[in-house]
């Protein structure tokens, strides 16, 4: 499920980059036309944005730490709840609005009660960037522009997301406190482990027959 929505993302990222290229090929010429330097002029200005609204950005993303990964089986859950509270006493929402975590039961119903104090600001900072984005790409009038603006305002509420939650997510699923990955992975060594075994049965029924 995680790959067919890691390709999907993927693709749509692929095409994002086309219309941004195209938009800036087109705006380039067009100052071009009009004088060489200010193209070139241009191409320094769209560079610092990208840096500055976009590349920075990202970079802080990939300095958060991953926070904890879904768990495959509940069962697991009490093991896993007070890592999670623990990692949630850092959190810097919390400790801005003053809650306090030592009342909240360490259960599955605790946990979705900070869950949702943390929900309900994480959708006060997605309207502010919708509300932001609708606003700038109506005056921008711009192809190039409001590419550029989407780009940096899913970016930044990534960014603001992950700092919220205190760590940037992760797509892999925990089975009994591994990865997804690691548990595909020893699925693959025991197949390739059974598949020999079975070709040395093979040839041993073959000597035996001969």
């Amino acid at each position: 499920m995680f790959r067919h929505i890691k390709r999907i993302l993927a693709f749509l990222s692929i095409i994002l980059i086309y219309f941004i290229a195209k938009e800036f090929l087109e705006l380039y010429v067009y100052l071009h036309a009009v004088h060489p330097y200010v193209a070139y002029g241009f191409i320094v200005l769209a560079a610092g944005v990208l840096i500055y609204f976009v590349g920075i950005p990202v970079y802080r993303i990939l300095k958060i730490p991953k926070a904890p990964t879904p768990l495959m089986n509940e069962e697991h859950l009490e093991k896993e709840l007070p890592r999670r509270f623990e990692r949630l006493k850092a959190n810097p929402h919390l400790k801005s609005i003053g809650f306090d975590l030592a009342p909240v039961p360490r259960t599955k119903e605790g946990y979705e009660k900070v869950m949702t104090i943390l929900r309900k600001e994480s959708a006060r900072i997605r309207n502010k960037y919708v509300n932001r984005l609708f606003y700038s790409s109506a005056i921008s009038q711009n192809g190039f522009i409001d590419a550029i603006l989407i780009l940096s305002s899913s970016v930044n509420l990534v960014k603001e997301t992950f700092i919220l939650y205190n760590g940037r997510v992760s797509n892999r699923i925990q089975y009994h406190g591994n990865t997804a990955k690691e548990s595909v992975q020893r699925d693959e060594k025991s197949c390739r482990f059974k598949d020999q075994e079975r070709g040395k049965l093979g040839d041993e029924s073959g000597q035996s027959f001969l």
